[in-house]
């Protein structure tokens, strides 16, 4: 091994290589996680460390980064994921695979990336679409007109949800050309 490998592979190493990959998914700590309670919010953060130094350490793809259909669970994510309990006990995180089936293939779809990049109030989901455009695809956005109504639902009482506002948003003419 050359002195480079031998540091890298370290536990310095490996957590320094966490780290970066995080902080460029802009993935700190559970502390950004507002939403989901703090023990959920720590379970976000480890899973996405040892999925990420699984994808640098087994020397992944940057195809696998986006689809890997694995992921390393604890029993509350395991169940928060799918629904279902955990068929094996104890409170360790596992080796799952099969996570494509529950709509949790690859890096983006990971709880913490999910909740480090949606708004508290309101859920807005353009947030995470910036943040992926600009600092995974480096691809810089337009800058929308001064003047950029919001789509109104047609006969809504309540807050529609994130999915119908999304759908509205491609319906109108001014709108269709980012969403």
């Amino acid at each position: 091994l050359t002195f480079a490998q031998a540091v890298l592979e370290g536990a310095r190493g490996k957590n320094g290589v966490s780290s970066l990959l995080q902080e460029w998914l802009g993935v700190f700590e559970a502390e950004q996680f507002s939403r989901v309670d703090s023990a959920l919010a720590q379970d976000f953060i480890k899973e996405m460390d040892l999925f990420v130094k699984s994808l640098w350490f087994e020397r992944k793809t940057v195809k696998d980064m986006f689809t890997a259909d694995y992921s390393y669970l604890s029993p509350m994510l395991f169940e928060f994921y799918t629904g279902k309990a955990p068929a094996t006990g104890g409170n360790d995180f596992s080796f799952t695979k099969e996570m494509g089936k529950y709509h949790r293939a690859g890096i983006l779809s990971k709880g913490a990336f999910l909740n480090a990049h949606t708004a508290e109030s309101d859920g807005r989901v353009i947030r995470r679409g910036i943040n992926t455009m600009r600092g995974l695809l480096c691809t810089e956005l337009k800058t929308p007109p001064d003047f950029m109504p919001t789509p109104q639902m047609e006969g809504a009482i309540r807050q529609p949800t994130i999915k119908l506002r999304l759908a509205q948003h491609e319906k109108e003419a001014n709108c269709k050309a980012c969403h």
